[in-house]
């Protein structure tokens, strides 16, 4: 069901959805919102992302819009951000339309790249090469007869003394074990490729300030650059959401496509949109993450 660019999953249990527009839900969520404002008293107007929090943590405010997709919720807290920040409805629906993204990676670590060893699959040890992990070996004393010399005259031989009569004797290699270090990589069940590697955070945001989105849109024209999200984007840090971060790694020689000269601690940016692309906004959802009731988020 579509109502006023909106679309619902399914049919909506609490109210009568007919005769409920979509502009009364906002108007509904900015009255909440006011309340929570008014206990806080800083007398600050709300971010985006105090707005979004809001509305998924609080079962009054998540029930109005608990059937609607992560998208729709976060177009939502944008349309209300921009109502706080002076617009109208209509005016803030219209820079709602299009929430631009942008992914940032910021280099954690740069050291050896390291892979598990293929010689002895991480273990660490591999079968002996001298026993092949039978642990022990024939007996050289009695060629693995277990019978030594006859001693005093009796026509039956003696037991070898050297392995009791068994035939067997502890392999000298492994000392039994019947494994040994591998000498691949020195037991470490890891060797070093010798490439550099790179341990790096992505993060991906959300915001709609066009002043913002001309700065980066300037400084990559298409190609990526080395410029600083983080410092760029402070004086618009209320209109900016971060959606995910997630820790990756890659070689050095791959980052590179991203950085001129990566260094820890640096940042860059990997992709810029107009708008939220079409397959990002279609897995958007909101699900519980924690214990608490309070516990839900848009991923």
């Amino acid at each position: 069901m579509v109502i006023n660019g909106f679309t619902y999953k399914y049919p909506y249990i609490y109210i009568s959805i007919d005769n409920f527009l979509m502009d009364k839900i906002i108007q509904v969520l900015k009255s909440w919102i006011d309340i929570n404002l008014t206990e806080l008293k800083t007398g600050r107007l709300p971010h985006v992302s105090f707005i979004i929090n809001t509305i998924l943590t609080h079962p009054t405010s998540r029930g109005l819009v608990k059937h609607l997709s992560g998208y729709e919720v976060v177009k939502i807290g944008y349309i209300l951000f921009h109502m706080y920040e002076g617009k109208t409805l209509e005016e803030a629906k219209k820079i709602a339309e299009y929430i631009h993204s942008i992914s940032v990676v910021e280099v954690e670590e740069i050291g050896d790249e390291i892979e598990e060893c293929d010689e002895c699959d991480g273990d660490g040890t591999i079968e002996c090469r001298t026993c092949y992990g039978d642990e022990t070996l024939e007996c050289r004393e009695c060629d693995g007869t277990g019978k030594g010399e006859s001693y005093g005259g009796s026509d039956e031989d003696d037991e070898c003394g050297t392995c009791n009569g068994s035939g067997k004797v502890e392999c000298d290699e492994c000392y039994g074990d019947g494994e040994i270090q591998c000498y691949e990589c020195d037991g470490d069940g890891e060797v070093r490729t010798g490439y550099d590697y790179v341990d790096f955070d992505e993060s991906i945001w959300f915001f709609t300030n066009e002043d913002l989105y001309k700065t980066y849109e300037a400084k990559i024209k298409g190609d990526i650059q080395n410029i600083n999200f983080y410092e760029e984007s402070d004086e618009h840090a209320g209109d900016l959401w971060l959606y995910k971060n997630m820790k990756d790694g890659m070689r050095l020689d791959d980052l590179s496509m991203s950085f001129d000269n990566p260094e820890q601690g640096q940042s860059a940016v990997s992709y810029l949109t107009k708008d939220i692309p079409s397959s990002m906004k279609q897995n958007m959802s909101i699900k519980k993450y924690g214990n608490s009731k309070r516990d839900y988020r848009i991923i």
